[in-house]
Formats: structure tokens, C-alpha cells, sequence
């Protein structure tokens, strides 16, 4: 290997790349000088650098790369840094020689004794070439400049700083033109640490260990007497994701990026745009928010800003909504602000008005800040977006019990007026672990050949679901919205599935039963009428609904505006439920599914 002074590592013509080098004890770590660098962002000329390369840095290359390039600490020209180094064994800390740093030193008339404006004016002598030595010492992974080391007896041209050399405690200067007993003869500075150890840097403040709120179990109140809980806390940590659970259920999505796919606009998308099947979902935008860094400093500290976000940045949560108004049109309704509300980025529909006897544009956007509740929701809506904003904000506000862990000692809890009675225990729930146990299988036995024995209904009705694709309430399983080492197993939830494709296990139950079946005279035997029959659509006369309509997106045009108290409507053709029929009902706030049909 050949390491020269190149571009590709700060160096130029002219540089004096390798002029000193210095290796540490064990190999690693190489030091190279070069004293005539320049530097073309300040223009000096000559000033120096030195380059720290590493041994087998990615550990496969058995290569010397680069890892730092120290500029001289100074602007003067003609500095000369670099012009020697040396490391010590423990290779954290360097010594660098600038034998032409001009050592400004204060000028003295009358011995002092004759001085200007009472002192407030004072003269220096440039001492130019009189050299200078300076410390680098290793932090974390890279070194700092951290002292310049002088002499007062150095005068002009004495080139202090033409030999270095470093021990851990200690550092030795050569002054090769320095008058020690005649004239030009040379000196040697020794420069010995106060404390051993103990360099220049000192740190004030460095970062402690998180809490680990994988290890926190349950905080609930009870009363002594009763023997009866009476209230839970949440956990607190927003830096950590954990924010109060009214505000937490209503987000769908939580991303630094926009989620959306657009049909107008930048990098408009006219196959896959979004549209009313997102109506309603929640996106909480995380490039917009900065917490203070709570979990530092005194206890003092860490209550007084502990959930704080950091000044100018704010808590943005949208919802995804249809209007017949313009992003640029709907900001003036004062019902939110929309995310582009220059029209740069939206969708568009358009849907048949027969009153209007035309086409209508209908646009779907982000809105924050928003102070009402959607009238069409895709996903389960119970709070406005500006209520979960100013949740997440100012928890404090809420009425919510909530906690938050600040120490390996010390907890905060909030919003607990009523906990000042004798009889009011609080439970705090820690574990040594993170709740995560060892892997492990659970069987059931079962009599083998024992026609008479069956399983359980259990094992029996996670069967047929895996093998059917869903459940009694109409729901696929496995749950599409796993991930694929989640879908496979036997939870109800979430919804998994025994199956990776139920499709070949249907083929080995099938063939299995026909090879039964074949060895038995059925046909005239048993009755096979119940083959062709299916679960029966209500009538009018069950009672069990009000209303009809067609299928389910004739269900969400409703305008349930018009609706008072409950009402249930039978959906003929529900296409989000295998078009099966399907009641739902109308509880004041949203639909929901209440039966469907078993079987068909």
C-alpha cells in the first residue's frame, strides 16, 4: 500500500505529505504530517495539516484508511503544522510540531513599568517563527486539539516546535535555535501533566442511561380498605412513542413523510390515488416535531420539560377528508388548515349529481386542526384531530391519569388530585426483564383412534377459520395487516392463521374425506338437502331491522344527519363481507356491523 498526498484526502501539490510520521505501539494507528498544505476555504497558505489513518479499519480491507484530517487550529500563514508528530503508546493522544506558528508574546517598555491608558493598551511583539507545539487527545473516535503548548524563552526564529516527542504524562519540545548557554545552541521544554490522566477537556455533562420502559408493568391506584382498584395510569414518554392511549388509538399512521398518493399535483399518481377509502384515517407527521431532551439533568430539569416539545416545533395531526371545496377554498371555512393549501397536491373525483343533472368535483386532502368529527369513516373515529393535537401537547390539561418513569428512583404522576386519602395505595409494576419469555409450546393431548373423541371447540373453530379465510363475524384470516412472521399460528388475536396457503390444506382434507366417503353407499341414504341451503335474509317482520339498502356503499351515502336515536338497516349485498347480507346498526355516532349472514 502507498499512501499519497492526494485530493482525495485533503491534500495538494506541494504539501509536504509524510514529512513527519508517527505509528502507535501495536500498529493501528498511523499519523501523517504536512506542513505545507493550504487551506482554500480561508486561503491560508502553508498552514499544515495532519491525517489519522486506522489499520484494517472495516475490519476486511488489511488496509490503512483514512479517518481524520486535522487542520492547523490558527489562520496564519506559514504556520508549518505538521512539520513533526509523535503518538504515545496508549495511542489516544498526539503531539504536533508548528516550528513557523508566530507566538505573539507582550512587549514590555521600562521593564513594565511604564504602561498606557491605565493599562487597557498594550503592545506585542509578532515573534514570527518562534514555533509552537500543540495536544491532541483521542475523544470517542476521533482527536481533538485540546492545548498549545509555548515557552516564554523562545524568541523569533527559534523554530520551537522542530522535535516532539509524547509519553502518557508527559511531552517533550525541541527549540533547536533557542539560545540555551550560546547562541543558537537549543532547548528542550518538558511539559508534565497537573493530574495524571486528567488532559485538557473536561466533561460537564454526558448522557445517562434511558429508562428502559420495556420493564414497566402496571401503575394502577386501590383503596386498602375496599380491596378494590379504583383508577390505572398510563405511561408518559413521548420521546420513547409512548403518549396517552385516547390520543395514541385514533392515529393510523405515523411517519416524517406524507403517506398519501395523489392524482393532481407533483408526482401525481392516476392508478393507485387515494380516495373515500381512507376516509376518516389520522396521520400524526413527525417531521414536525421536536421534544426537549427530557431525560436529562436534575430532577428539576426532567419535571419542568418532561413531554415539552422544543420551541418552533409544533404537534401536527391530519385527517383525510372529501369536499367539494378546493384545499385553497376549504382553509377559509376555518374547520382546519389543509396540508397544501395551495391546491399544489390532491385528488379528484367526480361523482353524478342526478339533482344537479352533472358531474360533481369531489377532493380529498389532509386537514389539521380539524373540529369535527367525520361523517363517513373508514376506521373508528371518537375524537377529533385537534382534540388528539392538543392531547398529546398538553396531556396535562386532559383530566388523565398518566405517569412517567425519570429515574431509576423517582416517578412523576399527574392529573392525581384525589390521592392524598391514607387508605390510596399506589402499585408500581417493575421487572428485572422486559416481560419476554423464553419460547415455548403449548400441547393438548388427544386420544389417538378414538373416533368418539373431539378436540375441543377451540382448536376446532381456529380449523375451519384457517381453512374457511374467516371468521364467525366475517373477518379474513389470517389479518392481511401482519406482517408475514405474525399471520401464522393460533391467536384469535391477532387473527392467525394455521394455513400458509389454505388452498393445497382444503385439497388434502377433500381428497382424505372423498377417500372415506368412498368406501360408504350414501346416495339415498342420508338426506343432502342442507347443501343447498343458506342462512335466510330477515323479513320485515323479524323486527331485527328499520331500513334496507342495496350494499354497503349505498350504506356510507346515508346522510345520518337525518338519523335520531338507533337504527339498524339491512344491507342486501355487504361487499365488504363476501356479499353476504349484514345488519348494521346506527348508535348517534357511527355504523357498526351487528350480524351477518353464517352460511350460504
Amino acid at each position: 500500500q502507498t499512501l499519497t498526498g492526494t485530493s482525495a484526502d485533503g491534500s495538494s501539490v506541494n504539501t509536504g505529505f509524510g514529512e513527519s510520521i508517527a505509528m502507535s505501539k501495536d500498529g493501528t494507528t498511523l499519523i501523517v504530517g504536512a506542513p505545507g498544505v493550504d487551506d482554500a476555504s480561508t486561503g491560508q497558505i502553508d498552514g499544515g495539516a495532519v491525517y489519522y489513518y486506522k489499520w484494517n479499519a472495516d475490519t476486511s480491507s488489511n488496509t490503512y484508511t483514512l479517518q481524520q484530517t486535522i487542520k492547523a487550529p490558527d489562520s496564519d500563514n506559514n504556520m508549518k503544522f505538521g512539520t513533526t508528530v509523535d503518538i504515545n503508546d496508549s495511542a489516544n493522544r498526539i503531539v504536533i510540531g508548528a516550528e513557523q506558528t508566530a507566538t505573539p508574546r507582550p512587549m514590555k517598555i521600562d521593564s513594565g513599568e511604564t504602561t498606557f491608558d491605565l493599562q487597557d493598551t498594550t503592545f506585542s511583539d509578532l515573534n514570527i517563527g518562534s514555533g509552537a507545539a500543540f495536544t491532541a487527545t483521542m475523544y470517542n473516535t476521533l482527536f481533538v486539539i485540546d492545548d498549545k503548548l509555548i515557552s516564554n524563552t523562545v524568541t523569533e526564529n527559534d523554530e520551537f516546535g522542530r522535535g516532539v516527542c509524547v509519553i502518557d504524562n508527559a511531552v517533550f519540545v525541541g527549540s533547536p535555535k533557542d539560545e540555551g548557554v550560546v547562541t543558537d545552541d537549543g532547548t528542550v521544554a518538558i511539559f508534565d501533566l497537573t493530574t495524571v490522566g486528567d488532559y485538557a477537556w473536561k466533561s460537564i455533562a454526558s448522557e445517562t442511561a434511558f429508562i428502559d420502559i420495556e420493564k414497566l408493568g402496571q401503575v394502577f391506584d386501590f383503596n386498602n380498605g375496599s380491596k378494590q382498584i379504583r383508577d390505572y395510569y398510563e405511561l408518559y414518554d413521548p420521546v420513547k412513542g409512548r403518549i396517552l392511549g385516547v390520543a395514541d388509538r385514533e392515529i393510523n399512521i405515523k411517519t416524517t413523510w406524507d403517506p398519501a398518493v395523489y392524482n393532481t399535483g407533483t408526482n401525481a399518481n392516476t392508478q393507485t390515488p387515494w380516495g373515500e377509502e381512507h376516509l376518516g384515517e389520522v396521520w400524526w407527521d413527525l417531521s414536525k416535531v421536536k421534544w426537549t431532551w427530557y431525560e436529562q439533568g436534575s430532577q428539576e430539569f426532567k419535571t419542568n420539560n418532561w413531554g415539552k416539545i422544543f420551541p418552533g416545533s409544533s404537534i401536527d395531526v391530519y385527517e383525510w377528508i372529501e369536499s367539494t371545496l378546493l384545499p385553497s377554498q376549504y382553509a377559509e371555512s376555518g374547520d382546519g388548515t389543509p396540508l397544501y393549501p395551495d391546491d399544489s397536491q390532491y385528488t379528484i373525483i367526480q361523482r353524478y349529481n342526478s339533482r344537479l343533472d352533472t358531474f360533481v368535483n369531489y377532493y380529498f386532502y389532509w386537514v389539521k386542526g380539524k373540529n369535527t368529527m367525520p361523517t363517513k369513516s373508514v376506521v373508528t373515529r371518537k375524537n377529533t384531530v385537534s382534540y388528539v393535537a392538543n392531547l398529546i401537547e398538553f396531556p396535562e390539561r386532559s383530566g388523565f391519569k398518566y405517569f412517567s418513569v425519570t429515574d431509576t428512583n423517582k416517578l412523576l404522576l399527574n392529573n392525581i388530585g384525589t390521592l392524598v386519602n391514607k387508605a390510596i395505595v399506589l402499585n408500581v409494576d417493575i421487572r428485572t426483564n422486559n416481560f419476554q419469555g423464553d419460547s415455548h409450546s403449548v400441547w393438548k393431548l388427544a386420544r389417538e383412534g378414538d373416533k368418539d373423541y373431539r378436540p375441543g371447540t377451540e382448536i376446532e373453530t381456529r380449523w375451519w377459520d384457517s381453512l374457511i379465510g374467516k371468521n364467525e363475524a366475517g373477518d379474513t384470516v389470517p389479518d392481511l395487516d401482519l406482517p408475514a412472521n405474525e399471520k401464522y399460528g393460533n391467536n384469535v388475536r391477532p387473527r392467525q392463521s394455521w394455513y400458509v396457503n389454505r388452498y393445497d390444506a382444503l385439497k388434502e382434507i377433500i381428497d382424505y374425506a372423498n377417500t372415506e366417503l368412498k368406501k360408504h353407499q350414501l346416495v339415498g341414504q342420508i338426506n343432502l338437502s342442507n347443501l343447498d341451503s343458506k342462512d335466510p335474509e330477515p323479513t320485515a317482520q323479524s323486527l331485527e331491522w328499520d331500513t334496507s339498502v342495496d350494499t354497503y356503499a349505498d350504506l356510507t351515502y346515508i346522510n345520518t344527519a337525518d338519523l335520531s336515536g338507533t337504527v339498524k338497516y339491512l344491507v342486501k349485498s355487504d361487499e365488504t363481507a363476501n356479499n353476504y347480507w349484514a345488519i348494521y346498526t346506527w348508535d348517534g355516532t357511527e355504523f357498526s356491523r351487528t350480524k351477518v349472514q353464517s352460511y350460504n
